[in-house]
């Protein structure tokens, strides 16, 4: 492949002319944010170099050129869309025509730096996202003392063509496809990256930052100053509601195992309307019932444009009901005061439930569709029992003051007692159903049939190879024909796709019932926030040699891999926005975990929480799960808002807890049906990318939806409608 580079300048030239670094009596830093989902990546990645928080404006952000010469220098972060619209821009036009800062452009500001020079800013043949490539470069500016060829990784539809008479000189090329991956402008200080030197798979990201800091005068520290990375526009810690609060402690009763989950589950649950079962199936980890049946128990519903409705006893706590669903949520747990207990686990009393999909409107998207169930439905459960499956051993758990311990006090001993009965009992269900073999036909049942799915997925990859995403997670819906007994579903999905994030919520008029292997995002008691993104999909097959081809096939597609990295770029991003500068890392990376029915491409995101910050402030800005959008976030869910139609209701949510010790575990709702008065949908989809095959698409979100058919098959009331599920 010909690489083409232009001429180098002739000595003298305008774009050979050195210009000495001014040195500056201030170090501040602007960073404007272009609605991207990588900008915080951006962030920390100046403060680690830089030494302290860089100041983060959206490119909404009312400025004027004065107010930008209060900066030492300037980053023009990425973002979706082309540099030829002036909402794409925003702010960063102003910042990259301005003479008197220096300027380094990210992808969409190194376009609109050569847009605004007279350059041609066209459309890719093949769009470059999550894509790793070799740059070659010229060694100067930015690039003093980077290795020649080094890797970056590329988000990118857009392609930058230098015309002869451009101010800017090349300045490095991909070696894979020739694409003009650097800008310079040395004699105007201004420089454009077309690659992600943020990402987690970039190679010398802060070596180029801290040269284009020091060619702005700016000096750099050696040690960052702890706290978010970012001021300014950026999240600041959410105040949690003060007031009195109840004095509660915990008091624990620990019985011996083994005992099976589900007649553990069904004889707790046996007199109760609503219970809640965080269900590891797999085996691994604790599961979790919690009861609302307590006398200190509070139920949440919610709804977006509506806000809380908060049902308790007390009729004191209606008060906590606020108009967006996180302040309720830290108003209510904001009641009481913990006094803990000792135990080997997490899990406390507090909130459980779900948080369905259209919360995005009360995070960092709108109200497109209103769903028909709650937006949320949460149980504060004074009372729960953890079942710890490395030691079998049960964990009845309630919060006791003077005025409920005789109570509390009677239900951990009917629970010492329950377990005492049932220990040694096993529970003997009918064989467990292959799916491979008898997985009903859904195509008919879908919301969007093959054809529709198909042009939806073509609709998804003319907004990519615009520059409008990088990554849409497309839907579909299925709807059940024939009525099903919750109970009977997860008891048949449980054995059929075991998994560590199973759920079963019994609720008035609904029930919840999920097989979903992905961890959304979780908080321990000590502030240390992790995510394990799922992208990349393959079925398993009864034949161990075809199975391990499967397994090794994911491992090594380049798809599946810029799928996976795109959703671990922008977690990175999301926990930058609440956890301490530097602390965010992935300790594991494309890692294939195999369950049941199919492998998975597994990542794992970890950071600790800033000071200031809780786990529903990682709610806020996590919030909905970037594996369930695509990135950018807030674009790309506009464009499944228009293209999917339809509200998507608990799924593509989370499901999970949020306990009164400040720890949180949440799951994403995938692989799960909502069942109303008998009626079961569930909802399948994928990662929709430049390099995806319309019929892969299609074809995964059947490999998806194989498990929930067949134990919905098993799970029908017979004959149809005659009985319903309690």
């Amino acid at each position: 492949m010909q690489v083409i580079r232009r001429p180098a300048a002739e000595p003298g030239s305008r774009r050979m002319r050195r210009v000495e670094s001014r040195v500056v009596v201030h170090r501040r830093v602007l960073l404007i944010d272009n609605v991207d989902s990588f900008t915080f990546n951006v962030a920390d990645l100046l403060h680690r170099v830089l030494g302290e928080a860089p100041t983060v404006w959206r490119n909404t952000h009312a400025a004027t050129a004065a107010d930008l010469q209060g900066f030492a220098a300037i980053v023009v972060g990425p973002g979706p869309g082309r540099p030829q619209v002036p909402g794409d821009m925003g702010l960063s036009d102003l910042a990259l025509r301005q003479r008197q800062v220096p300027v380094l452009g990210v992808c969409l500001g190194h376009q609109g730096m050569a847009h605004l020079a007279g350059d041609a800013v066209v459309q890719m043949e093949v769009p470059r996202h999550g894509i790793v490539s070799p740059v070659q470069h010229d060694g100067t500016g930015i690039f003093a003392g980077v290795p020649s060829p080094f890797e970056v990784v590329r988000y990118h539809s857009l392609d930058v063509r230098l015309d002869d008479r451009s101010p800017l000189a090349p300045a490095a090329w991909a070696l894979d496809d020739g694409c003009l991956m650097a800008l310079a402008d040395p004699a105007q200080r201004r420089w454009g990256v077309q690659f992600h030197p943020e990402s987690v798979l970039s190679q010398h990201g802060d070596l180029i930052v801290a040269n284009f800091l020091r060619l702005a005068g700016v000096e750099c520290a050696t040690e960052p100053t702890p706290g978010p990375v970012a001021v300014g526009d950026a999240p600041r810690p959410h105040p949690v509601a003060g007031g009195r609060a109840r004095e509660v402690t915990l008091e624990v009763c620990r019985a011996a195992g083994p005992v099976d989950p589900w007649l553990l589950h069904e004889q707790l649950t046996a007199d109760s309307e609503v219970s809640c079962w965080l269900d590891a199936s797999d085996g691994r980890g604790v599961s979790v019932v919690a009861l609302a049946d307590g006398p200190l128990a509070v139920t949440v519903t919610h709804r977006v444009g509506t806000g809380s409705q908060v049902t308790s006893a007390d009729p004191e706590v209606g008060s906590a009901a606020r108009p967006l669903l996180l302040d309720t949520i830290d108003a209510l747990l904001g009641r009481f005061r913990l006094v803990d207990g000792d135990l080997p686990f997490d899990v406390r009393p507090g909130l459980v439930g779900y948080l369905g999909y259209e919360l995005k409107a009360e995070t960092s998207g709108v109200a497109a569709h209103a769903s028909a169930l709650p937006d949320a439905w949460l149980v504060l459960s004074d009372r729960m029992v953890v079942l710890d499956h490395a030691t079998g051993e049960v964990h009845a758990m309630a919060l006791v003051d003077a005025e409920v311990a005789e109570e509390q006090r009677a239900w951990l001993r009917h629970v010492e007692a329950l377990v005492a009965q049932l220990r040694g009992r096993t529970d003997t269900p009918a064989d467990t159903p292959d799916p491979a073999a008898a997985s009903p036909d859904v195509r008919g049942l879908a919301r969007h049939s093959e054809a529709a799915y198909l042009a939806l997925v073509a609709a998804c990859r003319r907004q990519i190879a615009a520059g409008e995403s990088y990554e849409i997670c497309l839907t579909n819906e299925v709807s059940w024909p024939h009525p099903v007994d919750p109970a009977a579903l997860h008891r048949t999905l449980r054995r059929l796709s075991p998994v560590p994030c199973g759920t079963f919520l019994r609720l008035p008029g609904l029930a919840v019932v999920g097989a979903s292997p992905e961890r959304f995002v979780s908080v321990s008691a000590a502030g240390v926030v992790e995510a394990r993104p799922i992208k990349g999909t393959r079925p398993r097959d009864p034949d161990p040699a075809r199975d391990a081809a499967l397994v090794d096939d994911l491992s090594a597609q380049v798809k599946d891999r810029a799928e996976n990295l795109m959703i671990v770029d922008l977690l990175r991003h999301d926990l930058h926005r609440v956890c301490r500068s530097g602390s965010v890392h992935v300790p594991s990376l494309f890692q294939v975990e195999s369950y049941a029915t199919v492998h998975q491409l597994v990542s794992t995101v970890r950071g600790e929480l800033a000071e200031g910050m809780v786990a529903t402030d990682v709610l806020r800005s996590c919030f909905p799960g970037g594996s369930m959008t695509g990135a950018p976030k807030v674009r790309t869910m506009e464009i499944l808002d228009a293209l999917e139609g339809a509200p998507r209701g608990v799924y593509s949510g989370a499901v999970g807890w949020l306990g009164l010790n400040g720890a949180m575990d949440t799951s994403i709702v995938i692989r799960t049906a909502t069942v109303v008065e008998g009626h079961a949908t569930f909802g399948v989809g994928g990662a929709v990318t430049a390099l995806s095959d319309p019929q892969e698409e299609y074809a995964e979100t059947l490999t998806k939806a194989r498990a929930m058919a067949t134990a919905l098959a098993v799970s029908q009331l017979s004959p149809p409608g005659r009985d319903r599920p309690r």
